[in-house]
């Protein structure tokens, strides 16, 4: 009885199906995007009541919102137009940064104008996530790009 070699079957990897960074890099762009979605899904929902232990009334809650989403809607746009001059990385690092001083602002504010002020400063750096798609959309393909944007 003679053994057969097992067949290796050749497949071929195009250009369009590669990355232009390591997997590893995708990988800290998504931790970073699940970080800032994990931050702002523990903080908001506690917002209200922090506000309210600092002596905010229900027109200072609605502004703190309020303020949060209008530099939301603002300034991320700004950052994204950024890109352009300086590159993906720097502005989600910037982003990133940001994101952080804000998030231990909030943990820290000792009144609810501190608290105010640092959910300003965290919209205003909100551009994490549509920061993170455009270097992914950059880096890959369009094919890769729609398998790494289902996952």
């Amino acid at each position: 009885m003679s053994e057969t070699p097992l067949a290796v079957e050749a497949v071929a990897v195009s250009d369009a199906d590669r990355l232009e960074v390591s997997t590893g890099a995708v990988c800290v762009v998504f931790l970073a995007v699940a970080a800032d979605t994990f931050c702002s899904a523990i903080s908001t929902p506690v917002a209200p009541f922090y506000a309210q232990s600092l002596g905010a009334a229900s027109v200072g809650i609605g502004c703190m919102f309020g303020f949060r989403n209008l530099a939301a809607a603002m300034l991320p746009t700004h950052m994204c137009q950024r890109i352009g001059n300086m590159g993906h990385k720097p502005v989600l690092m910037l982003c990133l940064a940001g994101a952080g001083v804000s998030a231990i602002l909030q943990g820290c504010a000792p009144n609810f104008y501190c608290l105010l002020a640092a959910r300003v400063c965290s919209g205003m750096f909100g551009a994490i996530s549509p920061t993170a798609e455009a270097y992914i959309r950059k880096v890959a393909s369009p094919r890769v790009f729609t398998k790494y944007r289902k996952s």
